[in-house]
């Protein structure tokens, strides 16, 4: 068995090599990575790029399947295989510029570690699906088509329904199988077993569908794939209510840091933290899950008392918020959007008047829990040239600066 996969493999490599479409697949790539060598973020734009090169190196991959199952006792299962793994090993191949600019421009080893490994079991979900799909294009040019299609949509779905007027109901499954939606815990140097078990899961329920039909076009006797289809969606649904997220970042900047954790061991009596947040922040941006994590290993504390209250019809919350100057925001087409944070220990209180980001957070909660539980107070003076009264003449600074508990 595994002979005979070696053969196929190089049989693809051959094909790949004397294709027209892998040089320039080869020539774009080197073009975008020029273009891209300053940028820090190249490989964020990875995904933009496999829209492209995808489809071009699996347009061509079904045309001798029969010649070679004539001459080889080739099973489906393998044939299937050795195209995957061929295409993704010229797919990484291709890469390599690209994560040379990042290297050099990024620096940080621990974000292009969990960028690229999602990047490649994005890579196989992405190809597993174009080769599905071109079982169904007797044309290459149609096939390309129908694949760069699908998979831009794959990739940016949730950026497209963003900007139209899409119930929320299907925003949110739009963003569930976004690319770019699920890439931005691993852009941070995130490791996030939703991520890494739904594109694993979708590889095999694409190939299992490739089975599938090439049975059915062979009319050979079906086998039942729906069992196995079944499990791989259970367990596709299990792993978003299941899951769990190791930051590898080189300060552990998404996590609690040891000072945080002695500050939080060191709160005798409750702190009541309060999260105001409105029900349509979810559908803007995929940070809302890293603030609720970071939040919850702070509620860890037994003294830590967390409330996450939607307050879209909650005028009273609206009001309470008010008192504290903390004014709705219009975030494009969503109006009235609120993410603040109140702490609260027996008479004294604290706010956060916006949380859009986990970056800063732990530094920001910290400060606050240390200054409301311990009356611990950073000062900062600020020199004005005229005789300006921050209070009124600058309430954004005042606001800006409570939020990090000075």
């Amino acid at each position: 068995m595994l002979k005979t996969f070696m053969i196929l493999m190089k049989k693809e490599f051959y094909n790949f090599f004397i294709s027209m479409f892998f040089y320039l697949a080869l020539i774009i790539n080197l073009i975008f990575s020029f273009f891209f060598r300053h940028s820090s973020f190249t490989l964020n734009y990875i995904p933009v790029f496999s829209t492209l090169i995808i489809p071009l190196l699996t347009m061509h991959l079904w045309t001798e399947e029969t010649e070679m199952q004539n001459v080889l006792p080739v099973s489906d299962l393998e044939l299937i295989f050795s195209k995957l793994f061929s295409t993704l090993i010229i797919y990484l191949i291709l890469n390599i510029p690209l994560l040379i600019v990042s290297i050099i421009n990024l620096k940080e080893f621990e974000i292009i570690i969990t960028a690229f490994f999602l990047i490649i079991l994005y890579s196989c979900s992405a190809i597993s699906l174009c080769l599905l799909l071109n079982l169904f294009a007797n044309n290459k040019t149609i096939s390309f088509f129908i694949s760069f299609l699908l998979l831009f949509l794959f990739t940016f779905i949730n950026k497209i329904v963003y900007y139209l007027n899409v119930n929320l109901f299907f925003q949110k499954i739009f963003n569930y199988f976004s690319f770019s939606w699920r890439y931005n815990a691993a852009s941070k140097g995130i490791f996030d077993s939703r991520d890494i078990f739904y594109f694993i899961f979708l590889t095999l329920i694409n190939i299992i569908l490739i089975l599938f039909f090439k049975n059915k076009f062979k009319n050979q006797k079906e086998i039942n794939y729906f069992i196995p289809v079944t499990t791989f969606i259970l367990l596709l649904i299990l792993s978003s209510i299941m899951y769990f997220r190791i930051d590898i970042t080189e300060n552990k900047r998404y996590s609690l840091s040891k000072e945080t954790k002695n500050i939080l061991s060191s709160i005798y009596e409750p702190i009541h933290i309060t999260w105001y947040t409105s029900k349509n922040l979810k559908y803007i941006t995929p940070a809302i899950d890293e603030i609720q994590n970071m939040l919850i290993e702070v509620s860890e504390n037994k003294n830590i008392i967390l409330q996450k209250l939607i307050i879209d019809k909650n005028t009273s919350a609206k009001q309470f918020l008010k008192s504290f100057n903390i004014e709705p925001l219009q975030i494009e087409k969503f109006s009235d959007i609120y993410s603040a944070i109140v702490i609260e220990y027996e008479n004294f209180t604290e706010s956060i008047p916006l949380i859009l980001s986990s970056d800063n957070l732990e530094y920001i909660l910290a400060s606050n829990l240390k200054k409301i539980a311990h009356d611990i107070n950073i000062n900062c003076q600020i020199l004005s040239g005229t005789e300006s009264e921050i209070n009124s003449d600058f309430p954004y600074i005042q606001n800006a600066l409570s939020a990090y508990g000075i």
